[in-house]
């Protein structure tokens, strides 16, 4: 692997769990041409508490789509050529904008491995989050991105659609609920 090859992200709410961290992810990816590798974390704070890692169970992608509860694209390394290759891009100028790529990530990821030790540390009830600061701005960028996801429909194959679909209504579900917070 060469320095470059591969990419992780980092909100402003994130930071790597150690300075060693990035050797290890090196490690585990080694000299394979892997696609994504699944990493852990570790989470403080109002809403999240704990170490979270993954799995060979929670990392097939069946469980990745409902069985995870973080659609982040945060605790996943990306190769470079994978992304470009499959013109991964966020929506631009939206709030909630990891969620569309995150999905289409997983989806086209042929290959993957597991990381099984936390590389970020996630700090969960930060004052500017959407949980915490909900304005109507954010709100609609929300139910946007999921709008979004019905055109990624027609990528996925029949055996994932049920699937896909409980997503959407999970993440509706919780958009309901954060709406409600505004009233």
């Amino acid at each position: 692997m060469q320095n470059g090859d591969y990419i992780v992200f980092l909100d402003s709410d994130d930071c790597l769990y150690s300075e060693q961290v990035l050797q290890k992810i090196s490690d585990v990816i080694g000299d394979s041409n892997i696609d994504i590798v699944y990493m852990g974390f570790e989470a403080y704070g109002e809403y999240v508490s704990g170490t979270f890692l993954p799995t060979e169970e929670n990392s097939i992608l069946m469980n990745r789509i409902n069985g995870w509860n973080y659609a982040n694209v945060w605790d996943i390394c990306w190769k470079k050529d994978f992304l470009v290759k499959n013109n991964m891009k966020f929506i631009e100028d939206r709030y909630y904008e990891d969620f569309l790529f995150y999905i289409q990530g997983i989806f086209r990821a042929k290959s993957y491995k597991i990381a099984q030790f936390p590389t970020h540390l996630y700090f969960s009830g930060r004052l500017e989050s959407m949980t915490t600061n909900i304005t109507y701005k954010k709100m609609q960028d929300f139910y946007y991105n999921i709008s979004k996801l019905f055109e990624f429909f027609e990528e996925v194959t029949d055996e994932y659609k049920e699937e896909l679909i409980e997503f959407a209504k999970q993440h509706n579900d919780y958009a309901n609920r954060l709406l409600d917070l505004i009233k």
